[in-house]
This record gives C-alpha cells, structure tokens and sequence, in this order.
C-alpha cells in the first residue's frame, strides 16, 4: 500500500514519528508500532524494536526501550549507548516523549517529566504534573507548564543575583482558568 495514502495512515497502525535521517536528508527515519526504520523510500530497514519513544538531535537518534533504557547512537548506526543504567520503570498506557538540551536529557511519561542524573544514570522525578516544556536559549533552566502553573527549573547553578542551584524550582504563577 502507498505509506501517503489516507487508507494507510488509517490504519490502526500509525507512524508515531517522523523525521529526516541525521546525516542524509534523502533518507527518513520514522517510528511505527514500536519498530524503528529508515526509509529511502525505494528500500526500508529495520533499525529497533520495542521503542516507546524517538527524538533526533543533530547527528544522534535517542530513543527509549519498553525495557526502560534510554539509548544514544550516531547516525551511522556504528556507536550506541545507553545513557541510564538504572531501569525506568515503563508503565503498558503510557505515553512516552523524550526531550533533549545539551547534555540534559528528560523523559514524559503521561503527565510525570523525569530528569537523568548523569551522576548516577538513573531517571528522577523533576515535576508533576507537567503538559509540556521549553528549554532556555542559554540551556541553564527550562519552562514547565501544567494546566494551571508555570514554573521554572534550573538546570546549572546560577550565581548572578538572585543565585539559583541546580535542580532549584521557582513557581512563576498560578491561573484561575486552565491553559
């Protein structure tokens, strides 16, 4: 069947992401079903299976395992790591996303946003509840939000006046009316 038809993407068999191959922009890489593939569109590969979630960043691919590991490979396929040794522990309904700043690494689950602590590889609770982020230009806090609140969590010790620690959180406000 044609993949751009309005029967394909029908199906209960959805492509959950899609985006350009990191270092050939002929070639697509996309998520369907929880198997991982590249496409040139004339020939498909099977990269991974039982991935809950992509995000391409530059040349790497992130992606996270129904096992509960989140995974960095370059674009050639040739270095892959896992980035927490500690088991995040997946949850069958949930939906997953995975955001990526710098060397910062967080994972949503339904409306929970989890933090890599590098330090000791493992996925910590940063905020719930949480609908969605923004990371800032200068990569030291990020934006969250939730229905009512908008907070801010610093990512860097900041000792400009007012200092700030890492993982600190400052509540911005809170509104009368969901967003």
């Amino acid at each position: 069947k044609n993949p751009f038809s309005i029967e394909y993407l029908a199906l209960p068999s959805k492509i959950d992401y899609i985006d350009f191959y990191p270092s050939n922009s002929q070639s697509l890489v996309y998520l369907r079903e929880n198997y991982l593939f590249k496409t040139n569109g004339s020939s498909q590969e099977l990269i991974e299976k039982d991935i809950l979630s992509l995000f391409i960043s530059g040349n790497n691919i992130y992606y996270l395992t129904g096992q509960g590991y989140l995974y960095q490979i370059n674009s050639l396929f040739s270095q892959k790591e896992k980035l927490n040794y500690s088991v995040l522990d997946i949850k069958k309904e949930a939906e997953y996303k995975i955001y990526s700043f710098a060397d910062y690494f967080f994972i949503k689950e339904n409306n929970k946003l989890y933090q890599l602590d590098k330090r000791s590889s493992k996925f910590n609770l940063a905020f719930e509840p949480v609908l969605d982020i923004d990371f800032s230009k200068d990569g030291k806090k990020i934006a969250v939000s939730n229905e009512k609140e908008l907070w801010v969590l610093y990512l860097k010790d900041i000792e400009e006046q007012p200092g700030k620690k890492e993982r600190e959180k400052d509540f911005l406000t809170r509104l009368s009316e969901k967003m």
